[in-house]
């Protein structure tokens, strides 16, 4: 009977022991389980964090960007404006400058190369080959020449403004300079007319030059007094020192325009 007993609770307390075991493992295992959830919500803690850092660093440079493209619009446009209020006989000064240093500094054909594309000759040369002036072009091909440059442009174009070339209203000279195969040039430019009260530009002295020479005084006024310059804010001064940059102040030319831009 005792053995009957003894083995019941045997056996008893090993399925307790089994059940608490089996509980235990249980409990260990729901205890594991958290600690992995644990560990997942502070890694996808740690993967958020590191995408805001991200993002807020890419928002701060693209910012940051702006800003900096921003400044350079901002100086390049305060570089063109102060350039475009520049006295045009100055920017002559200092186109020329740069040209002649590009042509020191840089060695052999690509100097020379540089500095025409600085002062304009390229352009003038393209043009002349595109229109056929053959003029213009030997004109232009000087620049290539060591000391060239001097027979272009302002000098060659004061030389022109003391001839015996008749000197006439641009209404009356325009149709005989086209009989005779020449174009009329007002001496005092037509896009000037308005600044200076001029209300019949037909009226402006003028004379009939070639093609070639056209383009040669044409190029040198448009170096003097750039298109697109708010002429209105031109002095008769900055007029008076343009023109008498090109014609020469002695000339015929200059001394038919001078009292349309008086001073003092």
């Amino acid at each position: 009977m005792l053995l009957g007993v003894n083995s019941t609770t045997d056996s008893t307390c090993n399925a307790a022991s089994s059940i608490l075991g089996s509980v235990a493992d249980l409990a260990g295992d729901v205890l594991e389980v958290a600690i992995t959830v644990e560990v997942a919500e502070t890694a996808l803690e740690i993967v958020d964090a590191a995408i805001d850092v991200a993002e807020q660093f890419v928002t701060n440079a693209i910012r940051a960007a702006d800003a900096v493209c921003s400044a350079v619009v901002a100086g390049c446009m305060a570089i063109k404006l102060a350039w475009d209020n520049l006295d045009p006989g100055l920017k002559q000064w200092i186109v020329m400058g740069l040209s002649i240093a590009a042509a020191v500094a840089l060695p052999g054909i690509g100097g020379v190369l540089v500095s025409c594309l600085i002062d304009g000759s390229l352009v003038d040369i393209y043009n002349a080959v595109r229109s056929g002036d053959w003029g213009m072009l030997a004109l232009s091909l000087t620049a290539f020449i060591p000391g060239g440059k001097a027979l272009k442009g302002l000098k060659a174009v004061g030389g022109l403004g003391k001839t015996s070339k008749v000197i006439a209203s641009y209404k009356a000279l325009s149709k005989t300079a086209a009989n005779e195969g020449k174009q009329a040039h007002h001496l005092l430019e037509k896009r000037l007319a308005k600044r200076l009260g001029i209300s019949d530009p037909g009226s402006i002295p003028a004379v009939a030059l070639t093609k070639g020479e056209h383009q040669a005084v044409t190029n040198a006024l448009r170096k003097e007094i750039e298109y697109g310059t708010d002429y209105s804010q031109l002095s008769n001064a900055q007029i008076r020192n343009a023109y008498g940059n090109v014609y020469g102040e002695s000339s015929d030319w200059f001394k038919a325009i001078e009292h349309y831009f008086p001073v003092g």
